[in-house]
């Protein structure tokens, strides 16, 4: 059975997961749609700021790694981003 504290690492790994995916539909609809393109760039933008809010919360280290696989030393966590 998992401890309480595993459940909320895996909620909040889940909502890293989907602000990531949600970043990713934004920039995808921005190349399929060019009136609304810069627009939805910024959207996009936000998200990817609210995603790695939300990673710095699972992982406050300052020495996470990588550009798309983010890897941190001190504490063993790890996430692909995109």
């Amino acid at each position: 059975m998992k401890s309480m504290k595993t459940e909320l690492i895996l909620q909040e790994d889940d909502s890293v997961d989907n602000a990531f995916q949600l970043a990713k539909q934004r920039y995808e609809d921005a190349e399929r749609n060019r009136a609304e393109k810069l627009h939805a760039y910024r959207l996009a933008d936000d998200e990817v700021k609210i995603a790695f809010r939300q990673l710095e919360l699972l992982c406050p280290h300052k020495n996470m790694k990588g550009i798309f696989f983010k890897d941190c030393a001190d504490c063993s966590y790890s996430k692909f981003l995109f």
